[in-house]
């Protein structure tokens, strides 16, 4: 028998929304983990990292309800690439200058 770890995220997915209406940001989740921990890479944190990754990628939102979905989480001064990223559709790929620009701007929201 073999893992089928796309099963394992939509699972993970469906008992998140069915408990919190949502799927939590993974700082909330995992409160003792920073962005770049290692438990993101293994165990159940990777598996909700990847959960959260879908899911997040998968809303069709506007700016304003990614605001209230953040606000009801406040992250952690080191998530706040992550905060950037999800509160205006950016990928790990965008440019550094224009996250940077994307992170002050997330910072005079209050986030």
């Amino acid at each position: 028998m073999t893992f089928d770890y796309g099963a394992a995220i939509r699972e993970r997915i469906a008992a998140e929304v069915a408990e919190h209406g949502e799927v939590p940001p993974p700082w909330a989740a995992f409160p003792s983990y920073g962005p770049h921990s290692l438990g993101w890479r293994m165990g159940d944190g990777e598996l909700y990292s990847a959960a959260w990754t879908v899911w997040s990628a998968s809303l069709d939102w506007s700016e304003e309800q990614r605001l209230a979905y953040l606000r009801r989480s406040p992250a952690p001064a080191e998530w706040r690439e992550t905060v950037a990223c999800f509160l205006w559709n950016l990928d790990v790929y965008t440019d550094a200058a224009e996250l940077a620009q994307a992170v002050a701007c997330a910072e005079a929201l209050g986030l």
